[in-house]
């Protein structure tokens, strides 16, 4: 596989837990991807030819190595499949010092029309080209605990809500500079919607679900994170998104982050995300305290998976 881009990271990139927090490993991942499509034949030229963008609707990630303030970062990767409906690429974001697999990702890559965003065909020649560069998915780089099947899709703001669930963030709205000439949110670094334009470093409050549940020297670190984009959102709508937690074991708990449009209650996408119990201290796993655990229980909400 080849190196498609390199960073290092910067302040602005560590969050509350002291590491660099997970939006930033997909946007790291999302500029390798658009590399990776280039040297396909998708490049800047090719897809202003076309009219066209790359979406990346569906990603998968696993976090395998927290990462600190400095840290030299590489994404490499390659591709899974082509077909004209789309491609999937696989990268793997690592540490350049100590060579440690630090995140990896499975993403799908769509091409669509700039005018109204409806799906185009791969060029067969990006195809044929793509089949090059493609590898087997490594067995560290699969899913462990979430499946890759299609996402419930039916549910509305209005259906969440009725279940108790408010909007855990304030909201966006999307403005023009957010935005495509079309009139499109821009995907382009392929954000996860619940967590775009909050800050990366919350600051905690006394509102409880502002911190999204710690106690003490316990938070919680993300394992593994499926994001399915419905729809993409856009300028003028007001994203506001509604998180549940859905199942609760002794270190280890998963969640369900609904984003919704706020003026007309349609989905626009769902985020999963595994975590774990983390001592801030040790920073090592750690079982939840029973009061911790008792919170999260209190929130869960299987039945809206």
């Amino acid at each position: 596989m080849q190196t498609y881009s390199e960073a290092r990271v910067e302040p602005a990139d560590i969050d509350e837990l002291g590491h660099m927090n997970v939006r930033v490993y997909a946007r790291y991942a999302a500029a390798a991807v658009h590399e990776l499509m280039a040297a396909a034949g998708l490049d800047a030229h090719a897809l202003a030819a076309l009219n066209a963008r790359l979406l990346l609707p569906d990603c998968h990630t696993l976090f395998r190595r927290e990462q600190v303030l400095g840290a030299p970062l590489g994404v490499r990767g390659a591709l899974l499949d082509a077909e004209q409906s789309c491609a999937h690429a696989y990268l793997e974001l690592f540490n350049r010092d100590s060579g440690e697999l630090a995140a990896t990702f499975r993403k799908e890559v769509r091409l669509t029309a700039c005018a109204d965003g409806s799906p185009l065909p791969l060029p067969d020649a990006v195809v044929e080209q793509a089949r090059g560069l493609i590898v087997d998915w490594p067995a560290h780089g699969r899913p462990r605990s979430l499946p890759l099947d299609p996402v419930r899709s039916d549910l509305s703001l209005t259906d969440v809500v009725g279940q108790g669930i408010t909007p855990r963030f304030g909201g966006y709205e999307v403005t023009p500079e957010m935005s495509t000439a079309e009139g499109f949110m821009d995907l382009s670094a392929a954000p996860w919607l619940a967590y775009n334009y909050q800050p990366v470093e919350r600051v905690e409050t006394e509102v409880e679900d502002d911190i999204w549940f710690a106690d003490g020297d316990i938070s919680i670190a993300t394992l593994e994170a499926r994001h399915s984009l419905v729809a993409v959102p856009r300028t003028g709508e007001t994203v506001v998104t509604c998180s549940a937690i859905t199942d609760v074991g002794r270190k280890v708990v998963r969640y369900c982050h609904w984003s919704f449009a706020r003026q007309s209650g349609r989905l626009l996408a769902v985020l999963r995300e595994v975590g774990i119990g983390l001592n801030l201290k040790t920073r090592r796993s750690c079982e939840f305290s029973p009061a911790m655990r008792a919170g999260l229980e209190s929130r869960s909400h299987p039945e809206l998976v």
